[in-house]
């Protein structure tokens, strides 16, 4: 398992006082896998609040455990939103003072009731519900929430941000989807929503284990760069157009409840890097699903918590 730092208490403060800071952690993650968790509460508008967070206020009275995590599945899908690409599973976890990143196989196998298909075709047969039901009998763990979001609404937002920084581990040239050339160089690059977007679809990596891999990591890149206080600005308009374009479940009591675990992992961030990647390991057969490893599933199981059954 990875690095935890021991949960630590807070001090008391209106929760309304950080949910800037919280959305913005969470509009991060969307922005990454190309959906993210906090979206909806991205038009909710607090009361007049400190831009920044001042962590020395940090407080005593809080005591984190397995009940403040919460379990999210991303979904990124095509344009017209019959179909999608992207599926992941993050875990915000106060507790061990983590965030927990795991992105899936879309041709990941899974028996469901009487039914045998990928993430992908689940999606496509019965939306994100259905895929979120696949995922959770695939990994065996309870998922609380879930966000879809186009490709096109993911490259807007990453754009509002001003893009991405990563460093990547080889250089790549290839024509995406569209036609557009995308040619970057191995090293630290600052990329746009176009490039990160077709980034996360390119299937010829030599250092990725697929596209999902690289999605995985990239997510990972971004939470740790971007989970800072000077990400505060513009917030509101960026906020409201994460929101037109996705879809959640997560409702405003949701995000009063989740309030105090973000402002915490935004807090660890400033001391080092809490955004985790839980790699995917497996083979694909002949038919061209992909069968998760037996170390994947209980690697996951360990990092996730609330397992099925």
């Amino acid at each position: 398992m990875p690095a935890r730092h021991p949960a630590k208490k807070k001090k008391e403060r209106s929760v309304f006082g950080n949910i800037a800071l919280f959305t913005a952690t969470l509009l991060i993650i969307c922005v990454a896998l190309i959906a993210i968790a906090g979206v909806y509460f991205l038009v909710i508008a607090p009361p007049k609040q400190p831009d920044r967070l001042n962590t020395s206020e940090l407080s005593d009275e809080l005591i984190f455990s397995a009940e403040d995590c919460t379990n999210i599945f991303l979904v990124g899908t095509s344009n017209d939103k019959n179909t999608a690409g992207l599926f992941a599973l993050v875990r915000l976890d106060p507790e061990q003072g983590a965030v927990y990143v795991t992105s899936l196989p879309p041709i990941a196998q899974v028996t469901l009731e009487d039914r045998t298909d990928t993430l992908a075709g689940y999606f496509s047969y019965g939306g994100v519900l259905l895929a979120k039901d696949a995922t959770e009998q695939l990994l065996g763990v309870e998922i609380d929430k879930y966000v879809s979001m186009p490709a096109s609404g993911a490259q807007t937002v990453i754009n509002k941000f001003g893009g991405a920084t990563l460093d990547l581990p080889e250089s790549v040239n290839f024509t995406d989807e569209s036609g557009e050339t995308v040619n970057v160089v191995k090293g630290k690059q600052s990329l746009n929503g176009r490039q990160l977007v077709s980034l996360s679809k390119y299937s010829g990596w030599t250092e990725f284990h697929g596209s999902w891999d690289f999605t995985g990591y990239a997510l990972c890149s971004m939470l740790n760069e971007y989970m800072t206080e000077n990400n505060l600005e513009n917030k509101d308009a960026l906020f409201s157009l994460a929101f037109n374009e996705s879809r959640t479940d997560i409702s405003a009591l949701d995000l009063l409840k989740m309030t105090p675990a973000l402002e915490r992992l935004v807090s660890l961030n400033a001391e080092g890097t809490v955004a985790q990647q839980i790699k995917v390991t497996g083979e694909i057969t002949a038919q061209q699903v992909f069968i998760l490893s037996d170390e994947t599933v209980h690697a996951i199981a360990d990092a996730y918590g609330r397992t099925l059954g």
